[in-house]
């Protein structure tokens, strides 16, 4: 098996397990302001392992699959208090911002150090 299909499973696995959790705490969750929050964090950690998932099962995931995986992570936060869809909706935000620079940045450290097609032929 592919890392990429295991790395994808073990995401998938990591978000049902995150999402059932919500659901099973939805109303510890929703009891006190702190908690509405921790049910937003939780929920953009849902959004984070969504968007590893989906980008591991394509070939080029684009704004698609962030906007999916987005409103997936706030759809089930929205079940345990409209805070926690707010602060997760947010924090989802600048989890999909730190991905796209850890990509950026890793793929231009991959290309730099990749020999370029000049240097072969000599």
């Amino acid at each position: 098996m592919a890392p990429s299909k295991q790395t994808a499973g073990a995401s998938l696995l990591g978000a049902l397990l995150t999402g059932c959790v919500m659901q099973l705490f939805a109303e510890e969750l929703a009891s006190t302001p702190a908690l509405t929050l921790m049910g937003g964090f939780l929920s953009a950690i849902l959004h984070f392992f969504l968007l590893v998932c989906l980008g591991n099962l394509q070939d080029e995931s684009g704004w698609a699959t962030v906007i999916f995986s987005l409103f997936v992570a706030a759809c089930c936060a929205a079940t345990v208090h409209p805070v926690s869809m707010t602060s997760g909706v947010l924090l989802g935000a600048a989890v999909t911002y730190y991905v796209h620079y850890y990509a950026t940045c890793h793929r231009a450290a991959l290309s730099a150090a990749a020999p370029s097609a000049k240097s072969r032929r000599k």
